[in-house]
């Protein structure tokens, strides 16, 4: 229930739809992200973002969210993005856009799909020990 309880409330539960998204709670980069995912050259993940955000133009979300072009800086925005992504468990991918980094602004199917489940599966559980009719 408790697991259950982290994805069915604020900041997860969006208060919009009544359904959850990815949202990490840690702020800043990655700590795996500085400690270990570095290239040949030096570069962290971050280091190859601000590139591409240097070098690409990107239509899928306006950019001055996730990056500060005049710093030369990813914004808080960025790595909370970056960090509710890999909270998914999820491999990098563009699903919500180039490093996914519009992701808290959905409510993904897949999240949302398995919360469904196990709402169901517990009520079924609850049903065969005889507790249904219990407030949940």
């Amino acid at each position: 229930m408790t697991y259950y309880s982290y994805w069915a409330s604020e900041p997860h539960l969006t208060e919009q739809t009544g359904l959850s998204r990815y949202f990490d709670l840690g702020d800043g980069p990655a700590p795996e992200v500085l400690a270990s995912e570095v290239n040949s050259s030096g570069h962290t993940h971050y280091d190859l973002v601000k590139d591409y955000f240097r070098t690409h133009r990107v239509e899928a979300y306006e950019v001055s969210r996730f990056y500060d072009r005049k710093r030369d800086e990813l914004t808080p925005l960025f790595y909370k993005a970056d960090r509710s992504m890999r909270e998914s468990g999820f491999d990098p991918s563009a699903r919500f856009g180039p490093f996914n980094a519009d992701v808290i602004q959905y409510n993904p199917v897949c999240l949302n799909s398995l919360l469904y489940v196990m709402e169901k599966e517990m009520a079924e559980i609850l049903e065969i020990v005889g507790r249904g009719a219990e407030p949940r």
